[in-house]
C-alpha cells in the first residue's frame, strides 16, 4: 500500500498555481526473528563468560614465547618501536620491538611487527604493560599467534609475606586476535573491549565495556557478537552488598542475521527501590519482548572459570635474551 499526499503551490492571487503529488512507500512490518529453541539465560551466561578470553595476558605470552624461540638474525629486535604507519608511530616509544619478514631453520615464521613496554613496576605492588602489533608467527605452516591492534592491562597486588591476598586487573584489547599459543582453538575474536576485575583468590568483582566479536565461535549456533555495559559481583563473597544478584547496565547479543538482543537490568539510580532479582528485561530490536519479557541469567557460574594469571616480578623484566638480540 502506497500512502499519497497532494500540496498545492498558491500564487499571490490566491489561486493555485501548481499541482504535486508525493509518494510515500508503505512502512515495512517489524518481523521479529523465531526465538524457539534459544535459552537466553545460558546464552548470555556464556558469552559474558567468554569477556576472559579478552586480555593482553595471554597476547604478551604468545609474543614471549615467539622471541625466545627465535634466533639473532631473526626476526631482527630493536630497541625503541617501529615507525609503521601515520596511525601508529612508535619510533620515539620506550620499550623494545621485533619486526621482520624471516623464517629460522627450525620452521618458525615471523611477519610483521610487534612492539610491548613496560611503563610502570613497582614489585608486589602494581605493574602496567603496553603492546601494538601488526604481525603473526607461524611455525612452519601452523598459526601460534597473530595479533593486529594495541592492547594494556594493570595489575595492581596486595601481598601478606608471600601470600597473594588481593588483586585487581584491567585491560584493554582493541583489535584481532588468532593463533593456539594467544587464544583456545575456535575462539578467534576482534574486539575493543575493556574490562576490570578483583578479588582474592578467585574473581569476585567484574565491569565490562565494549564489544566483541566471535571470528568463528558461535553460542548456541546462532550469537557472534556481545557489546556491554555492565558490573557486577559474586554474591558468594558480596553478601554484604545490597543487591549482589543484580548487575547494573546492559549487556546486548547479535545472531548471525544481524538482528540484536538486548538485556537491561534495573538501574540502581532510577528507582526509589531496586527491584532485586537477577533478572532483566529483554529487548529486540529496541522493543521490549512479550514472549521474554524477563531473562534472569544466573551469572554466578561464571566466577570459578574467570582466571586472570597474575605474572611474576621476573616476567616484568626484560630478559637477557631480549636484550642481545637488541640493537
Amino acid at each position: 500500500m502506497s500512502f499519497y499526499l497532494v500540496s498545492f503551490i498558491w500564487g499571490c492571487a490566491n489561486e493555485a498555481v501548481e499541482e504535486q503529488t508525493i509518494e510515500f512507500d508503505s512502512i515495512e512490518e517489524l518481523t521479529i526473528p523465531d526465538m524457539t529453541g534459544i535459552d537466553f539465560e545460558e546464552a548470555f551466561v556464556e558469552m559474558v563468560k567468554n569477556t576472559n578470553y579478552v586480555q593482553l595476558n595471554p597476547i604478551w605470552d604468545a609474543n614471549q614465547t615467539a622471541v625466545t624461540r627465535g634466533r639473532t638474525t631473526c626476526p631482527d629486535l630493536y630497541v625503541g618501536g617501529p615507525e609503521v604507519g601515520d596511525n601508529l608511530d612508535l619510533r620515539e616509544a620506550d620499550g623494545v620491538s621485533w619486526r621482520d619478514e624471516c623464517a629460522t631453520s627450525a620452521g618458525m615464521q615471523y611477519s610483521g611487527f610487534v612492539y610491548w613496554d613496560i611503563p610502570s613496576f613497582s614489585p608486589n605492588v602494581r605493574a602496567s604493560r603496553q603492546l601494538a602489533a601488526g604481525g603473526s608467527v607461524k611455525l612452519y605452516n601452523e598459526l601460534l599467534f597473530s595479533f593486529s591492534g594495541e592492547a594494556t592491562d594493570t595489575f595492581n597486588t596486595v601481598y601478606d609475606g608471600e601470600e597473594l591476598v588481593q588483586w585487581s586487573y584491567s585491560t584493554t584489547v582493541a583489535g584481532t586476535v588468532r593463533g593456539q599459543d594467544a587464544v583456545d582453538e575456535g575462539m578467534a575474536y576482534r574486539s575493543d573491549l575493556s574490562f576490570s576485575a578483583s578479588g582474592h583468590q578467585n574473581t569476585s568483582t567484574l565491569s565490562l565495556s565494549g564489544e566483541m566479536y566471535w571470528l568463528r565461535y558461535r553460542v548456541q549456533d546462532r550469537f557472534d557478537t556481545l557489546i556491554a555495559s555492565l558490573s557486577m559481583v559474586d554474591p558468594a563473597v558480596h553478601t554484604s552488598d545490597e543487591c549482589p544478584d543484580e548487575p547494573v547496565g546492559r549487556v546486548s547479543l547479535r545472531d548471525t542475521g544481524g538482528v540484536w538482543y538486548d538485556l537491561v537490568f534495573t538501574p540502581t539510580n532510577d528507582l526509589e527501590e531496586q527491584i532485586c532479582d537477577g533478572c532483566g528485561t529483554l529487548y529486540l530490536r529496541g522493543l521490549e519482548t512479550i514472549e521474554y519479557g524477563e531473562v534472569c541469567p544466573d551469572f554466578s557460574t561464571i566466577w570459578p572459570g574467570y582466571n586472570i594469571r597474575i605474572p611474576t616480578n621476573e616476567e616484568f623484566i626484560l630478559t637477557i635474551q631480549q636484550l642481545e638480540f637488541a640493537y
